[in-house]
Order: C-alpha cells, then structure tokens, then sequence
C-alpha cells in the first residue's frame, strides 16, 4: 500500500521490547513488520523502553524511528490507563 502523492501516513507501534533489545519472536517479528511497512511508504514510528541504554530517538531504516522512553521498574507505563491498562 503506497501513500497517495503527498500524503504521509503515520504508523504508531507500541511495543515493551523492540531492536537492538531482541529477545526471541515478538521482537524479531515487529522488526520485521515495522521495516515492510516503511519500505510501503509508510512513516513508522515505534515507541518502546530503554533496557539496553540505546540513543533515544534513531532513524534505524528509512522511514522507521524508534523512541525510547525511560523503563520503570513496575512495568507501569504498559498498564497507564491512557494506554488502555488497568
């Protein structure tokens, strides 16, 4: 799915583990779901915990950036009510 000329279409993703923190198949298979969509032309944008002291904000792919935002000890961020938690 291409964007129409002009357009940009933004992708948000949401995910506690995602590159360089790879562990085993949830985090291999956004990798690769967030790289196919970029490579459509989508803009993706990936927001995911720090656990391995990674750059905060980094363009790892064309049209793939990933956001690190600081791991709290009580996994809270996860379970934010304006998140849908609980």
């Amino acid at each position: 799915m291409k964007p129409l000329k002009g357009d940009t279409q933004l992708v948000t993703i949401l995910c506690d583990r995602f590159w360089p923190d790879a562990h085993g198949g949830l985090e291999r298979k956004m990798w690769n779901l967030s790289r196919a969509m970029a490579g459509c032309g989508l803009s993706v944008r990936v927001i995911t915990e720090n656990r391995t002291g990674a750059l905060e904000n980094e363009t790892v792919h064309p049209g793939l950036v990933v956001e690190r935002v600081a791991s709290r000890a009580d996994g809270g961020f996860w379970r934010c009510r304006s998140l849908g938690g609980r």
